[in-house]
């Protein structure tokens, strides 16, 4: 036989009793624990943290993987969900931010935000970026990307579609930027028009193109002391020996590797 609705009802209040009953006995465990956490925290020291600033920060400095710098479980993001002590140390060390080794842009707007607050706390140091530019996103995002750090990039490595590259207007200099890759992710038609994008670079002293025929680029040829192709034709690298007068030039394809030194004359 069932119980009445009067039963039910009564062991409906005392489950309710009984579940506040415990519950209060677990928030004053969790009380507890906590007051015993915090007396062990201000009793025990740990070596590391007796350590001056700037050598912990020297050693921070080594800690990075290069090309994972934007995993939470690798420095410097790892570096900052030790301990508050360390979050704060390493959010004040330029050196830890001032690059970013590769990152696949999704969304346009919170990966832009992301970058900029992670620039952010880089200081005044030269930056730099390697991202990878999907050929859905529109290349005004990539531009704004670009524009925001005109006057600050020291390296760029920039993997788009090349459609996405010829659409990038030469608006802004770069006048800090020595280093360049440039890499086509998709197919390009013959007789494109110039990347120009890049046009404007005093300083740019190194370069690295993939799958890019140096014909497309509208570069300050003449001023390269490196450069190196990746999947790139015998001719258009002879073309290449047309525009410089001094450069040490690297070129891979398939099936072996030429190496080429152009030196001063």
């Amino acid at each position: 036989m069932l119980p009445n609705v009067n039963e039910l009802r009564q062991r409906l209040m005392d489950l309710h009793a009984t579940i506040a009953h415990h519950e209060g006995i677990v928030e004053g465990l969790k009380q507890d624990r906590d007051i015993v956490f915090s007396q062990l925290s201000a009793s025990v020291s740990y070596p590391i943290l007796m350590l001056p600033n700037e050598i912990t920060a020297e050693i921070f400095k080594w800690c990075y993987v290069s090309g994972l710098r934007l995993a939470p479980s690798t420095a410097p993001m790892l570096l900052t969900r030790i301990c508050h002590a360390w979050r704060e140390l390493a959010f004040s060390i330029p050196a830890l931010w001032h690059k970013i080794d590769e990152v696949e842009l999704t969304d346009p707007v919170d990966d832009a935000d992301f970058i900029a607050t992670w620039f952010s706390r880089a200081g005044a140091l030269p930056l730099s970026l390697g991202m990878i530019y999907p050929e859905h996103l529109e290349s005004h995002h990539l531009q704004s990307l670009l524009h925001c750090h005109a006057q600050r990039w020291q390296s760029l490595d920039v993997a788009a579609h090349v459609d996405t590259l010829l659409e990038l207007d030469n608006s802004k200099p770069f006048p800090g930027l020595v280093e360049l890759s440039l890499a086509s992710l998709g197919q390009h038609e013959q007789d494109l028009s110039q990347v120009e994008a890049f046009r404007h670079t005093p300083s740019l002293r190194r370069l690295s193109i993939d799958s890019l025929p140096p014909s497309l680029l509208d570069l300050p040829w003449t001023q390269l002391t490196k450069t190196t192709f990746r999947f790139i034709s015998i001719a258009e690298c002879l073309s290449f020996f047309q525009r410089v007068s001094r450069s040490v030039m690297t070129w891979r394809g398939r099936p072996k590797c030429v190496t080429t030194c152009l030196k001063n004359s």
